[in-house]
Formats: structure tokens, C-alpha cells, sequence
């Protein structure tokens, strides 16, 4: 009896790591690769701690993305933006600022999420934003 359990047991724990196992391959295979077009729309989100919001008004192609971030600072701050998607990296320029960028990760699971660090060298500032679409 004792070895018919044992085997029993066994088999069990086979099966239960099995489906653990498919489980976690399907909730990676959830966080899905994110096409130009699907960026387009209205995100809300953080910026250096301030609440601030994301449009993206074209994506043509991987590598012409158009948009602007306002940001709620006491006086609101607006950068319109010119970018580049490649793979999950998606970064921007702050166009007429030089080497200003918003360089980031783009991620879908139930909504499209863009967070990153943004980089502005001449005042040698670096702030965390993310932005989660609408």
C-alpha cells in the first residue's frame, strides 16, 4: 500500500509542477511585443513624482513616433516629442532640446505601459516616468 501512495504522490507532484511550469510560459507570453500602431492614444502616469500625461499622436513607423508629455509641475511643462521603437526600447527626443531623451520600456499585459528614465545632460537631470495608455 505504502508504495502504491508513494508512486501515487510522485505522480502527483509531476503533474502539479507541469502546470506550474505552462503557467509561467503563458503569463511571459502575456507580456506581448507592442506594434508603432498600437501606441497611439492618451496615457496618464508619473514624471519625477509629478502626475503628468502622455499623447501620442502618430506612429507610422518604427522609427517616426510623434507625441508630447505635459507635465504637472506648479508651472506645467509640455515637451513635444519625436521617437523610435525598437523591440520593447522606445525612445524619445525633445524636439529643439538637443540630446533631451525619454528612454524607456514599452509593455503590454491589459494595458500599454512606457516607463523609463529621462535624461536631460545639460542640466544633468535624470527623472523615472511611466506612463500607463488609456
Amino acid at each position: 500500500g505504502m508504495i502504491l501512495l508513494a508512486a501515487l504522490a510522485f505522480g502527483l507532484g509531476l503533474i502539479l509542477r507541469n502546470q506550474t511550469e505552462n503557467y509561467y510560459e503563458t503569463s511571459i507570453e502575456s507580456v506581448q511585443h507592442v506594434n508603432p500602431e498600437d501606441l497611439v492614444g492618451e496615457y496618464v502616469g508619473t514624471f519625477h513624482g509629478r502626475n503628468a500625461s502622455l499623447s501620442i499622436f502618430s506612429a507610422d513607423n518604427t522609427d517616426s513616433i510623434h507625441g508630447k508629455v505635459i507635465i504637472q509641475y506648479s508651472t506645467p511643462m509640455t515637451h513635444e516629442i519625436v521617437g523610435a521603437l525598437h523591440g520593447e526600447n522606445l525612445r524619445f527626443n525633445v524636439i529643439g532640446q538637443g540630446n533631451v531623451v525619454y528612454d524607456g520600456t514599452v509593455y503590454t499585459s491589459d494595458q500599454i505601459t512606457y516607463s523609463g528614465q529621462y535624461t536631460n545632460p545639460a542640466k544633468g537631470s535624470q527623472h523615472d516616468f511611466e506612463f500607463t495608455k488609456q
